[in-house]
């Protein structure tokens, strides 16, 4: 491999783990919201209750912004890593 290519490989591996670690704040933010919510639930509150609501409302958002990313992790795993793809060359 020339320096270009381990310099891009560099590149995508950087790329991927911040991806990553935004991926586990999301989904730490996502289980924290949605515990709120259900215990809101769990004390007779529900969609009427504005505050559960917007709970709701954070968690849905939270919920597809993590599909969103997971799918943009993989895609740079990919990428910075080569080798793990299906069929690679060793």
């Amino acid at each position: 491999m020339n320096s270009a290519n381990a310099l891009t490989l560099d590149v995508y591996r950087k790329m991927h783990d911040e991806q990553a670690r935004l991926l586990r704040d999301l989904e730490d933010i996502y289980a924290l919201v949605n515990v709120c919510r259900l215990a809101l639930e769990d004390k007779g509150l529900d969609e009427t209750d504005s505050t559960s609501v917007v709970l709701m409302l954070a968690v849905n958002n939270l919920f597809d912004m993590q599909e969103r990313e997971t799918e943009r992790c993989k895609a740079t795993e990919l990428l910075a890593y080569p080798e793990r793809q299906e069929g690679a060359q060793p």
